[in-house]
């Protein structure tokens, strides 16, 4: 089960590094360590890392105040982490642990069996958040599908009446329920194709729309909707269907977003939006 997984283990003592290393290898975990909470940091962000254990009492930067950075940064926020410290042990501290964004708390006279089962009850979760949050995307594509199939028969309706009322507006009287109709439909197609797609986006991607504005501001509404369905990796004539545009409008449009995003060339534009 643990084959492939890697946990981050961070402690200044190294004798307690020396100890869970050999346990936590013993049961395939392979270990990456670090000695104090700014390393944990940078080894979170640049190594793949599956479990943090993180020592609350370190020099330079101690556990609690890593944790807390880790749990803001948009790298490691859903990497789990389980504290680790044989001093702050009472109700208090583990209250301050887990608002803080530690999944679990454990004391440092530790027993092996109750560490390696906590270890693979927050492997456990996070997988099962990981499968959870894959079929909702899945789920989410599918109703953008949905979406862009309605708005074709849609249009077909709406080119058929806009037939009848031409040939009516060649000699006869246009009926005014024909073209009132034809407004009725034009309306539901330009805002209820939107409002049902960032209903469920933002259900599935509750802090999107948060998170890009904390980090590009100046993006108009029409931008944020175009970041938000690159994000799905939706083709070009998708987003078309959608939004209601030429394709030709689409691609100018993501030239724009990544000029205003200030990407550089080698940088895709659905991968970094998919951070968010």
């Amino acid at each position: 089960m643990n084959k492939n997984k890697t946990i981050l283990l961070v402690d200044d003592d190294i004798t307690i590094i020396n100890l869970l290393t050999d346990i936590l290898s013993d049961e395939g975990f392979s270990v990456v360590p670090a000695y104090n909470g700014l390393q944990a940091i940078e080894k979170a962000k640049t190594d793949s890392v599956d479990l943090i254990i993180l020592d609350w009492n370190m020099p330079e930067m101690d556990g609690l105040e890593a944790l807390k950075i880790l749990s803001a940064n948009e790298l490691t926020k859903n990497i789990p982490v389980v504290m680790l410290t044989g001093v702050m042990t009472d109700s208090e501290n583990l209250k301050t642990a887990l608002e803080a964004g530690a999944f679990d708390f454990i004391r440092k006279n530790f027993d092996k069996i109750e560490l390696i089962s906590r270890i693979n009850a927050a492997l456990k979760y996070v997988q099962a958040n990981r499968e959870m949050m894959h079929i909702k995307q899945n789920e989410l594509v599918a109703a953008a599908l949905q979406i862009t199939k309605q708005n074709e028969f849609i249009q077909l309706q709406l080119n058929y009446i806009k037939d009848i009322i031409k040939d009516c507006k060649k000699g006869i009287r246009v009926p005014e329920k024909l073209e009132a109709l034809y407004n009725v439909l034009l309306s539901y197609q330009n805002s209820s194709s939107w409002e049902q797609f960032n209903e469920h986006f933002s259900n599935v991607n509750p802090e999107f729309y948060r998170n890009l504005s904390l980090k590009h501001g100046d993006l108009s509404p029409s931008e944020i909707k175009l970041c938000a369905l690159l994000k799905l990796n939706l083709s070009t004539k998708e987003i078309a269907d959608i939004t209601h545009l030429a394709n030709d409008s689409i691609r100018t449009a993501r030239v724009r977003l990544r000029k205003k995003l200030n990407l550089d060339s080698d940088i895709n534009l659905t991968n970094y939006l998919m951070q968010f």
